[in-house]
């Protein structure tokens, strides 16, 4: 298993690898390489096995390395890990390549004009929501992405912001590339309006 610098990275071939990205989702829309899926690693973090030979990507070389090692011993191909930390290799990195989540404030909910995706569970939908919004609970989104329009701006909402913030990551992780989220506040900070 190989160990890599920027420079080896970006000279792989991105339609032959899968880039997997194992740090937490609101590290990871902060800045990511346009193809990588974001799978926060721990004990239980896995991946699909029909996919191209993996590089992981992570916070630290420490990590990359142990989330590499784990899913090659679990039967996985895997090619490597990047040796220093994403944020560190970022800079050397090509722009076209880097990408974001817009994080936006509460507010933002008032006046957008794409597409509001609220990611709450159910009871909370129950106690209200903002008209117009699209509802796909957080443990379903996986397997409704076919119902999300690629084509218009997405705002994510949830109540607090960390589950916007992970439908987010995986909303980024399958190729949506007009992604923005409310990743502090949510409908708990929303003033009114609700149906």
């Amino acid at each position: 298993m190989k160990s890599y610098d920027a420079a080896e990275l970006m000279a792989l071939d991105e339609r032959s690898v899968t880039w997997i990205d194992v740090r937490p989702a609101i590290s990871f829309i902060q800045g990511y390489i346009k193809g990588s899926r974001n799978a926060p690693f721990n004990k239980k973090t896995s991946v699909p096995k029909d996919v191209n030979p993996i590089v992981v990507l992570g916070p630290a070389g420490v990590l990359a390395r142990k989330a590499a090692l784990t899913w090659e011993s679990s039967g996985h191909n895997v090619l490597g890990y990047l040796e220093a930390s994403f944020t560190a290799i970022a800079g050397a990195l090509p722009q076209q390549k880097i990408h974001q989540v817009q994080i936006l404030p509460p507010s933002a909910l008032h006046s957008w004009s794409g597409i509001l995706l609220d990611v709450r569970l159910k009871e909370d939908v129950n106690s209200g929501f903002i008209a117009g919004s699209m509802w796909i609970p957080l443990p379903d989104l996986e397997h409704s992405l076919s119902n999300v329009p690629r084509n218009k701006p997405l705002l994510v909402y949830c109540n607090s912001g960390s589950k916007a913030v992970e439908a987010a990551a995986q909303l980024a992780s399958a190729g949506f590339d007009q992604v923005s989220v409310i990743a502090q506040g949510g409908m708990e900070s929303f003033p009114g309006g609700l149906t």
